[in-house]
Protein backbone atom coordinates (compact mmCIF):
# COMPACT_ATOMS: atom_id res chain seq x y z
CA UNK A 1 0.00 0.00 0.00
CA UNK A 2 0.73 3.53 0.26
CA UNK A 3 1.89 4.13 4.11
CA UNK A 4 -0.65 6.52 4.35
CA UNK A 5 -1.27 6.78 7.76
CA UNK A 6 -3.85 9.33 7.64
CA UNK A 7 -6.01 7.96 5.02
CA UNK A 8 -5.52 4.20 6.28
CA UNK A 9 -6.08 5.40 10.00
CA UNK A 10 -9.31 7.12 8.82
CA UNK A 11 -10.52 3.75 7.12
CA UNK A 12 -9.62 1.76 10.23
CA UNK A 13 -11.66 3.74 12.37
CA UNK A 14 -14.55 3.64 9.99
CA UNK A 15 -14.86 -0.04 9.66
CA UNK A 16 -14.48 -0.34 13.91
CA UNK A 17 -17.31 1.97 13.73
CA UNK A 18 -19.45 0.45 10.84
CA UNK A 19 -18.86 -3.10 12.27
CA UNK A 20 -21.63 -5.21 12.06
CA UNK A 21 -20.63 -8.46 13.83
CA UNK A 22 -18.43 -8.83 16.54
CA UNK A 23 -16.34 -10.79 14.96
CA UNK A 24 -15.34 -7.12 12.46
CA UNK A 25 -15.05 -5.48 15.64
CA UNK A 26 -12.41 -7.13 17.25
CA UNK A 27 -10.01 -7.35 14.40
CA UNK A 28 -10.64 -3.79 13.22
CA UNK A 29 -10.06 -2.97 16.99
CA UNK A 30 -6.83 -4.90 17.33
CA UNK A 31 -5.80 -3.34 13.82
CA UNK A 32 -6.35 0.25 15.05
CA UNK A 33 -4.10 -0.99 18.26
CA UNK A 34 -1.43 -2.36 16.32
CA UNK A 35 -1.46 0.53 13.60
CA UNK A 36 -1.12 2.51 16.94
CA UNK A 37 2.51 0.86 17.86
CA UNK A 38 5.47 3.54 19.32
CA UNK A 39 2.67 5.95 19.92
CA UNK A 40 -0.12 7.01 22.06
CA UNK A 41 -2.31 4.09 23.29
CA UNK A 42 -5.49 3.30 20.93
CA UNK A 43 -7.63 4.27 23.95
CA UNK A 44 -6.56 8.01 23.57
CA UNK A 45 -7.99 8.14 19.81
CA UNK A 46 -11.34 7.43 20.85
CA UNK A 47 -10.98 9.34 24.14
CA UNK A 48 -13.69 11.32 22.69
CA UNK A 49 -16.59 8.72 22.88
CA UNK A 50 -17.51 7.41 26.48
CA UNK A 51 -17.39 3.96 25.93
CA UNK A 52 -14.89 3.14 23.13
CA UNK A 53 -12.01 2.34 25.37
CA UNK A 54 -14.03 0.12 26.86
CA UNK A 55 -15.31 -1.24 23.51
CA UNK A 56 -11.42 -1.39 22.43
CA UNK A 57 -9.91 -3.54 25.25
CA UNK A 58 -11.26 -7.13 25.36
CA UNK A 59 -14.26 -7.64 24.56
CA UNK A 60 -17.15 -10.19 26.92
CA UNK A 61 -17.90 -12.00 24.02
CA UNK A 62 -20.69 -13.62 25.34
CA UNK A 63 -22.56 -10.99 26.48
CA UNK A 64 -22.98 -9.72 23.20
CA UNK A 65 -24.46 -12.86 21.37
CA UNK A 66 -28.36 -13.24 21.61
CA UNK A 67 -28.96 -16.57 25.29
CA UNK A 68 -35.66 -28.71 24.68
CA UNK A 69 -33.33 -30.95 25.48
CA UNK A 70 -33.93 -34.63 24.37
CA UNK A 71 -32.65 -36.69 27.28
CA UNK A 72 -33.67 -39.97 25.67
CA UNK A 73 -30.20 -40.40 24.23
CA UNK A 74 -27.25 -41.35 26.59
CA UNK A 75 -23.91 -41.64 26.02
CA UNK A 76 -22.82 -39.39 28.64
CA UNK A 77 -21.27 -39.84 32.45
CA UNK A 78 -23.51 -39.75 35.52
CA UNK A 79 -22.20 -35.79 36.62
CA UNK A 80 -23.17 -34.85 32.99
CA UNK A 81 -26.79 -36.27 32.90
CA UNK A 82 -26.89 -34.37 36.51
CA UNK A 83 -25.54 -31.17 34.79
CA UNK A 84 -28.51 -31.61 32.29
CA UNK A 85 -30.89 -32.48 35.14
CA UNK A 86 -30.57 -29.39 37.20
CA UNK A 87 -30.18 -26.84 33.77
CA UNK A 88 -33.79 -28.20 32.32
CA UNK A 89 -34.67 -27.42 35.77
CA UNK A 90 -33.33 -23.97 36.43
CA UNK A 91 -31.58 -22.78 33.07
CA UNK A 92 -27.68 -21.73 34.09
CA UNK A 93 -25.18 -23.57 34.55
CA UNK A 94 -23.70 -23.21 37.60
CA UNK A 95 -20.04 -24.19 39.53
CA UNK A 96 -19.28 -26.55 36.86
CA UNK A 97 -15.77 -27.09 35.91
CA UNK A 98 -14.58 -26.95 32.50
CA UNK A 99 -13.90 -30.51 31.68
CA UNK A 100 -17.72 -31.58 32.61
CA UNK A 101 -18.58 -28.29 30.68
CA UNK A 102 -16.76 -29.52 27.86
CA UNK A 103 -18.17 -32.92 27.93
CA UNK A 104 -22.17 -31.30 27.92
CA UNK A 105 -21.20 -29.47 24.82
CA UNK A 106 -19.96 -32.45 23.10
CA UNK A 107 -23.08 -33.80 24.31
CA UNK A 108 -25.38 -30.62 23.37
CA UNK A 109 -24.20 -30.09 19.71
CA UNK A 110 -24.42 -34.59 19.06
CA UNK A 111 -28.08 -34.17 20.00
CA UNK A 112 -28.93 -30.44 18.77
CA UNK A 113 -29.91 -29.00 22.05
CA UNK A 114 -29.61 -25.93 21.11
CA UNK A 115 -30.61 -24.02 24.76
CA UNK A 116 -27.60 -26.21 26.23
CA UNK A 117 -24.91 -25.55 23.88
CA UNK A 118 -25.63 -22.06 24.01
CA UNK A 119 -25.29 -22.02 27.42
CA UNK A 120 -22.02 -24.23 27.46
CA UNK A 121 -20.50 -21.87 24.93
CA UNK A 122 -21.03 -19.16 26.97
CA UNK A 123 -19.86 -19.70 30.23
CA UNK A 124 -16.73 -21.60 28.41
CA UNK A 125 -15.65 -18.28 27.72
CA UNK A 126 -14.94 -17.42 31.28
CA UNK A 127 -11.91 -20.02 30.98
CA UNK A 128 -10.21 -18.44 27.84
CA UNK A 129 -7.84 -16.97 30.31
CA UNK A 130 -4.24 -17.65 28.18
CA UNK A 131 -2.45 -18.41 25.52
CA UNK A 132 -2.39 -21.79 26.02
CA UNK A 133 -5.72 -22.21 27.05
CA UNK A 134 -7.18 -20.86 24.08
CA UNK A 135 -5.35 -22.93 21.60
CA UNK A 136 -7.19 -26.54 23.38
CA UNK A 137 -10.76 -24.64 23.58
CA UNK A 138 -9.93 -23.30 20.14
CA UNK A 139 -10.02 -27.09 18.85
CA UNK A 140 -13.05 -28.23 20.79
CA UNK A 141 -14.74 -24.88 19.60
CA UNK A 142 -14.32 -25.45 16.30
CA UNK A 143 -15.34 -29.25 16.25
CA UNK A 144 -18.57 -28.16 17.91
CA UNK A 145 -19.07 -25.47 15.89
CA UNK A 146 -19.15 -23.11 18.82
CA UNK A 147 -18.54 -19.55 17.44
CA UNK A 148 -18.81 -17.52 20.93
CA UNK A 149 -15.98 -19.86 22.35
CA UNK A 150 -13.74 -19.65 19.23
CA UNK A 151 -14.66 -15.23 19.00
CA UNK A 152 -13.32 -15.27 22.64
CA UNK A 153 -10.23 -17.81 21.73
CA UNK A 154 -9.20 -15.61 18.68
CA UNK A 155 -9.58 -12.62 20.81
CA UNK A 156 -6.72 -13.83 22.68
CA UNK A 157 -4.83 -14.56 20.11
CA UNK A 158 -5.01 -11.37 18.59
CA UNK A 159 -4.50 -9.56 21.67
CA UNK A 160 -1.08 -11.24 22.36
CA UNK A 161 0.45 -10.46 19.04
CA UNK A 162 2.70 -10.31 17.64
CA UNK A 163 3.92 -12.65 20.08
CA UNK A 164 1.85 -15.42 19.31
CA UNK A 165 3.38 -15.91 15.97
CA UNK A 166 5.74 -17.92 17.47
CA UNK A 167 3.78 -20.11 19.19
CA UNK A 168 3.51 -23.27 16.70
CA UNK A 169 0.30 -24.15 18.13
CA UNK A 170 -1.00 -21.04 17.21
CA UNK A 171 0.11 -20.95 14.14
CA UNK A 172 -1.21 -24.38 12.87
CA UNK A 173 -4.60 -22.99 14.32
CA UNK A 174 -4.45 -20.78 11.85
CA UNK A 175 -3.20 -22.70 9.24
CA UNK A 176 -5.27 -25.40 9.49
CA UNK A 177 -8.42 -23.52 9.21
CA UNK A 178 -10.60 -24.13 5.84
CA UNK A 179 -13.31 -22.13 4.70
CA UNK A 180 -15.65 -23.44 7.23
CA UNK A 181 -13.72 -23.25 10.42
CA UNK A 182 -12.94 -19.49 9.36
CA UNK A 183 -16.70 -18.73 9.50
CA UNK A 184 -17.03 -20.31 13.23
CA UNK A 185 -13.65 -17.99 14.28
CA UNK A 186 -14.29 -14.87 12.75
CA UNK A 187 -17.25 -15.14 10.64
CA UNK A 188 -17.59 -12.83 7.54
CA UNK A 189 -13.95 -11.44 8.98
CA UNK A 190 -11.69 -13.55 7.03
CA UNK A 191 -9.75 -11.07 4.78
CA UNK A 192 -9.65 -8.15 7.66
CA UNK A 193 -8.18 -11.30 9.99
CA UNK A 194 -5.85 -12.50 7.28
CA UNK A 195 -4.79 -9.11 6.26
CA UNK A 196 -3.97 -8.23 10.00
CA UNK A 197 -1.78 -11.59 10.16
CA UNK A 198 -0.03 -10.43 7.36
CA UNK A 199 0.68 -7.76 8.36
CA UNK A 200 2.11 -8.34 11.56
CA UNK A 201 4.25 -11.62 10.38
CA UNK A 202 6.38 -9.36 7.55
CA UNK A 203 6.85 -6.81 9.99
CA UNK A 204 8.27 -9.71 12.25
CA UNK A 205 9.99 -11.79 9.15
CA UNK A 206 8.83 -10.45 5.13
CA UNK A 207 10.56 -13.93 4.03
CA UNK A 208 9.46 -16.47 6.22
CA UNK A 209 7.05 -19.53 5.32
CA UNK A 210 3.89 -18.33 7.63
CA UNK A 211 4.09 -14.43 5.83
CA UNK A 212 3.83 -16.15 2.76
CA UNK A 213 0.91 -18.32 4.09
CA UNK A 214 -1.12 -15.20 5.42
CA UNK A 215 -0.40 -13.56 2.21
CA UNK A 216 -1.85 -16.25 -0.05
CA UNK A 217 -5.30 -16.52 2.31
CA UNK A 218 -6.56 -13.14 1.41
CA UNK A 219 -10.04 -14.21 0.00
CA UNK A 220 -9.80 -11.83 -2.98
CA UNK A 221 -12.65 -12.42 -4.81
CA UNK A 222 -14.51 -12.10 -1.31
CA UNK A 223 -13.59 -8.59 -0.27
CA UNK A 224 -14.06 -7.35 -4.14
CA UNK A 225 -17.76 -8.26 -3.25
CA UNK A 226 -17.46 -6.25 -0.75
CA UNK A 227 -15.42 -2.79 -2.02
CA UNK A 228 -18.22 -3.38 -4.75
CA UNK A 229 -21.29 -3.21 -2.29
CA UNK A 230 -19.73 -0.51 -0.31
CA UNK A 231 -18.72 1.55 -3.79
CA UNK A 232 -22.81 0.85 -4.56
CA UNK A 233 -23.32 2.92 -1.32
CA UNK A 234 -21.57 6.07 -2.48
CA UNK A 235 -18.77 5.22 -0.57
CA UNK A 236 -16.21 6.38 -3.27
CA UNK A 237 -12.82 5.70 -1.59
CA UNK A 238 -13.52 1.74 -1.95
CA UNK A 239 -12.42 2.49 -5.80
CA UNK A 240 -8.81 2.44 -4.43
CA UNK A 241 -9.36 -0.99 -2.94
CA UNK A 242 -11.08 -2.24 -6.36
CA UNK A 243 -8.10 -0.41 -8.36
CA UNK A 244 -5.32 -2.41 -5.92
CA UNK A 245 -7.47 -5.88 -6.17
CA UNK A 246 -6.66 -5.12 -10.56
CA UNK A 247 -3.11 -4.17 -10.10
CA UNK A 248 -2.86 -7.75 -7.76
CA UNK A 249 -4.58 -9.36 -10.78
CA UNK A 250 -2.37 -8.35 -13.32
CA UNK A 251 -5.03 -6.07 -14.57
CA UNK A 252 -2.77 -2.41 -14.05
CA UNK A 253 -4.78 -0.55 -17.07
CA UNK A 254 -8.17 -1.23 -15.26
CA UNK A 255 -6.52 -0.07 -12.22
CA UNK A 256 -5.94 3.56 -13.89
CA UNK A 257 -9.12 3.48 -15.69
CA UNK A 258 -10.98 3.05 -12.61
CA UNK A 259 -8.72 5.73 -10.96
CA UNK A 260 -9.64 8.32 -14.09
CA UNK A 261 -13.30 7.18 -13.64
CA UNK A 262 -13.51 8.43 -10.03
CA UNK A 263 -11.88 11.99 -10.76
CA UNK A 264 -13.61 12.66 -14.08
CA UNK A 265 -16.89 11.66 -12.28
CA UNK A 266 -16.55 13.21 -8.76
CA UNK A 267 -14.90 16.41 -7.35
CA UNK A 268 -11.39 15.16 -7.17
CA UNK A 269 -9.44 14.90 -4.36
CA UNK A 270 -5.98 14.61 -3.40
CA UNK A 271 -6.31 10.87 -2.51
CA UNK A 272 -7.58 10.07 -6.10
CA UNK A 273 -4.30 11.37 -7.84
CA UNK A 274 -1.75 9.56 -4.89
CA UNK A 275 -3.58 6.42 -5.68
CA UNK A 276 -3.00 7.09 -9.53
CA UNK A 277 0.48 7.13 -9.43
CA UNK A 278 0.66 3.51 -8.59
CA UNK A 279 -0.60 2.87 -11.92
CA UNK A 280 0.94 5.39 -14.49
CA UNK A 281 4.77 6.03 -15.55
CA UNK A 282 6.40 9.24 -17.10
CA UNK A 283 5.09 12.55 -17.23
CA UNK A 284 1.71 11.53 -16.20
CA UNK A 285 2.70 9.99 -12.72
CA UNK A 286 4.52 13.30 -12.40
CA UNK A 287 1.32 15.69 -13.12
CA UNK A 288 -0.98 13.36 -10.37
CA UNK A 289 1.68 13.42 -8.12
CA UNK A 290 1.53 17.66 -8.29
CA UNK A 291 -1.83 17.45 -8.57
CA UNK A 292 -2.15 14.94 -4.66
CA UNK A 293 0.14 18.04 -3.27
CA UNK A 294 -2.14 20.66 -4.89
CA UNK A 295 -5.16 19.18 -3.78
CA UNK A 296 -4.25 17.84 -0.20
CA UNK A 297 -0.68 18.64 1.02
CA UNK A 298 -1.36 16.41 4.25
CA UNK A 299 -0.66 13.33 2.14
CA UNK A 300 3.06 12.54 2.65
CA UNK A 301 3.27 9.74 -0.28
CA UNK A 302 4.34 12.75 -2.12
CA UNK A 303 6.84 13.97 0.03
CA UNK A 304 8.44 10.36 0.49
CA UNK A 305 8.16 9.39 -3.65
CA UNK A 306 9.92 12.51 -4.23
CA UNK A 307 12.49 11.96 -1.64
CA UNK A 308 13.63 8.35 -2.70
CA UNK A 309 13.87 9.19 -6.58
CA UNK A 310 17.07 10.69 -6.78
CA UNK A 311 18.18 7.49 -4.42
CA UNK A 312 16.77 5.79 -7.36
CA UNK A 313 18.81 7.01 -9.98
CA UNK A 314 22.09 7.01 -8.35
CA UNK A 315 21.61 3.41 -7.74
CA UNK A 316 20.84 2.70 -11.35
CA UNK A 317 23.99 4.81 -12.21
Amino acid sequence: GLEEVKLLRRSLLLAWQKASTINEKIVFGVLLKYEKLGEELIYELFASCGKCAQELGPIDIASQLPTDIDFSKNGISPSGMRAIKDFSETGSLNEICPDLLLELLIFSNKFYCERLKDACDRKLTSFVTSREGAVDLMEYAIAENSNVLATSCLQVFLHDLPNCLSDDRVVRTFRDANRQHRAIMVGSASFSLYCLLSEVAMAQNPCSDITSYFLEQKAYDEVERLFEAVMSAGHVYSVAGLARLDFIKGWKQRSCDKLSSVISSFNPLGWMYQESVLYCEGEKKCDNLEKATELDPTLNYMYMYRAACPMRKQSVR
